[in-house]
């Protein structure tokens, strides 16, 4: 690590630095170890058997059956094996997931007779439940990602899924703008779960109810600073009372605070300031906006990343960093002086 001033950085500026990062993440039910050829399986409400094929590596074990189904056999050595689900009529619908477990590895295995009815669920429930399994979830959208075929997110207070794929009431996709459905609005879903590169998603769900939002955040609702800090407007479209706002830890109340609310015919602008950061480590607020009317009440929420202070000792700039540093204050503070982590440019 060298020390630098910021009239050497011309030095620097032609430089390209390249960033790669490797996951070795694997989402449960998608193992080389032991694998299932089709882990879902249905059964008619008639009775009967199907079958699947299991392969694993080392011995494995079904576990979970409930006792209206019968598995054969229930375990098995290394290899492929010929695995029987049966069960007997029934005139309502129903289901299990089990576990196909082999050494440290386990697969999911869900089992249908009939129709079945999804099942209510927080968003947490979702993601860590097994996937193809239906789901019921209510949530509030925060985002819209495709405005044809709906996708978009879901979170409520447990955590945040991806929706891929909205079905209009007809039951017809590519139809999503039909619903109305807006950020901010509480929306009601059912769909099966499918985990993409892991991201947890319900895929082509039905919506089952929508809740308009009371309150709307037009622009503003994602901000950004360096250590220095700065000014933002967050602007809202308010249709019932307030709004009220209040930060989700007050901690932050003494970095972040309100300048000003503006009340127009059509909107609602409040101005906040952010402090300077004399730390180095960043920070994070959320910031809730919240309006009532009558028992109703809607929520949304803006976030605010702010930069610790960076070019210090023990906290460096990258040359990447380095340069948009200088480029963002220019030349009138030359003398300033930072420090810079990277190769020796003038040791060579």
């Amino acid at each position: 690590m060298k020390k630098y001033f910021m009239m050497a950085m011309a030095a620097i500026s032609a430089m390209t630095i390249t960033v790669s990062c490797d996951s070795d993440y694997e989402p449960s039910g998608f193992y080389s170890e032991v694998n299932i050829s089709n882990s879902s399986v249905s059964l008619d409400t008639l009775g009967g058997t199907t079958s699947t094929e299991v392969y694993a590596e080392n011995a494995w074990e079904i576990q979970g059956v409930p006792s209206w189904l019968t598995v054969s056999p229930l375990s098995g050595n290394a290899g492929k094996t010929i695995v029987n689900f049966s069960a007997e009529s029934t005139k309502a619908g129903r289901g299990a997931t089990l576990k196909l477990v082999s050494a440290d590895k386990t697969q999911y295995i869900n089992v249908i007779q009939g129709l079945l009815a999804a099942s209510d669920a927080t968003c947490a429930e979702i993601i860590a439940g097994p996937d193809s399994k239906k789901y019921r979830a209510k949530g509030i959208c925060t985002a819209i990602a495709n405005t044809s075929y709906g996708n978009w997110y879901l979170r409520d207070n447990t955590g945040e899924i991806y929706i891929y794929g909205t079905l209009d009431k007809n039951g017809k996709s590519q139809n999503f703008l039909s619903l109305g459905i807006e950020v901010g609005d509480e929306v009601t879903v059912e769909g099966p779960k499918k985990t993409y590169n892991g991201t947890v998603e319900l895929v082509d769900v039905m919506v089952v109810r929508i809740n308009k939002s009371l309150i709307k955040i037009e622009s503003g609702g994602a901000q950004s600073f360096s250590a220095n800090g700065g000014d933002f407007m967050v602007q809202l479209t308010v249709k019932g009372d307030g709004p009220t706002i209040e930060l989700a830890d007050n901690a932050t109340a003494e970095w972040i605070g309100i300048s000003s609310i503006v009340k127009t015919d059509t909107t609602t602008n409040v101005t906040f300031h952010v402090a300077p950061n004399q730390s180095e480590q960043s920070r994070q607020a959320i910031i809730n906006f919240t309006s009532k009317s009558d028992k109703s009440s809607s929520t949304v929420s803006a976030t605010v990343d702010q930069m610790g202070l960076m070019g210090t000792l023990t906290n460096p700039f990258t040359v990447a960093d380095a340069i948009a540093y200088c480029q963002q204050i220019g030349s009138t503070t030359s003398a300033n002086e930072f420090y810079v982590t990277g190769a020796d440019f003038f040791n060579r």
